[in-house]
């Protein structure tokens, strides 16, 4: 289970590349799941870029504006955004992946 994990993430940027092209081939979206998924995306945005836009790299710890409420709200927002998706695709197999290799 190591290796698969240390494969994994040796290949995100691959994965991340490939995983959504899978997700599109297999998904079986419709207007309501759309509609659905839509704010969680919306809102995963809005927090990535809140916590961005309070991030000063190279210098003292970030405590302040979404960083005072979670350690990494970036990657709440992306899994907000990668949840949207899931929604949207319409399909529990890919809530289930996504959620795993999340």
């Amino acid at each position: 289970m190591k290796s698969v994990v240390y494969f994994l993430f040796r290949r995100r940027t691959l994965f991340l590349t490939v995983a959504p092209i899978l997700m599109l081939l297999v998904a079986r979206p419709t207007p309501r799941l759309f509609w659905t998924g839509l704010p969680l995306v919306v809102v995963g945005e809005l927090i990535r870029i809140w916590s961005a836009g309070c991030l000063t790299k190279l210098k003292d710890l970030v405590t302040d504006g979404p960083f005072a409420l979670c350690r990494n709200p970036l990657y709440v927002g992306s899994f907000l955004v990668a949840a949207g998706y899931f929604t949207m695709c319409g399909r529990l197999d890919v809530w289930i992946i996504g959620t795993v290799l999340f």
